[in-house]
């Protein structure tokens, strides 16, 4: 479920990207503004930083009695 929410923020994230990269064509030396290289690595690094995200708070609630949590409801 979560992940739908990651996967749709990339798409229109990396879309608004590549649909400006015509105003740093001028700015970039060495590389081009639709490197295909940096638009993975910042897609797999954004998605891994989602994941821990959402895993932490998971793994604390694993952590927790369930009669515990029960009981304080």
């Amino acid at each position: 479920s979560w992940m739908v929410l990651v996967g749709a923020g990339l798409v229109l994230g990396i879309g608004g990207a590549v649909g400006l990269t015509h105003l740093l064509d001028d700015l970039l030396f060495q590389t081009t503004a639709t490197d295909p290289t940096t638009f993975a690595g910042v897609g797999i690094f954004f998605t891994a930083i989602a994941f821990l995200a959402c895993l932490i708070p998971a793994w604390r609630a694993l952590r927790v009695d369930p009669m515990v949590a029960f009981r304080a409801e």
